[in-house]
């Protein structure tokens, strides 16, 4: 049992130290590089480039949006809690197509062009998100209205 540990650990460890013994004292006085290396490499090992995880964070939101669309699109009246509920996802979603879009910034300041169409697809990706979000707040507000309206013929035949 132990020769089996040792023989799948040994070449584990050998990576560690050939990927260790290769920093630079920069790298050593800047925790965060080390991080965002390994983030990096993670992202082109998946094949996603510098843009992978926003545009991950993205289409997340995307399907999302479709799920609440589908709900929204089919209900007649909401509930007071669904209401709140809904309108809370929503809010939810635009604060994480802004973290997304804070990303990006980010990235265009530092690593990538902002000027490159991966760039420009990545913005307009998140615009065009943004908008779906910002379409479904009609029908949420809709069905608020029609509540409010019924109940307001009650008071008035009361």
């Amino acid at each position: 049992m132990n020769k089996r540990i040792m023989w799948l650990a040994a070449p584990s460890l050998a990576l560690g130290l050939a990927a260790t013994s290769g920093a630079s004292e920069a790298d050593a006085q800047n925790p965060n590089a080390q991080a965002q290396g390994n983030q990096a490499a993670q992202a082109q090992a998946n094949g996603q480039g510098p843009l992978g995880s926003v545009e991950k964070r993205v289409a997340s939101v995307e399907n999302e949006v479709a799920i609440l669309s589908s709900i929204l699109n089919e209900s007649t009246e909401l509930t007071e809690e669904e209401y709140e509920e809904y309108s809370g996802n929503l809010n939810s979603l635009l604060n994480r197509l802004n973290a997304s879009s804070n990303q990006l910034s980010g990235l265009t300041n530092n690593r990538i062009d902002a000027d490159s169409d991966e760039a420009v697809e990545a913005e307009n990706y998140i615009s065009e998100t943004e908008a779906e979000v910002l379409e479904l707040q009609g029908p949420l507000l809709q069905s608020l209205w029609s509540k409010m309206k019924m109940q307001l013929k009650r008071m008035k035949m009361q």
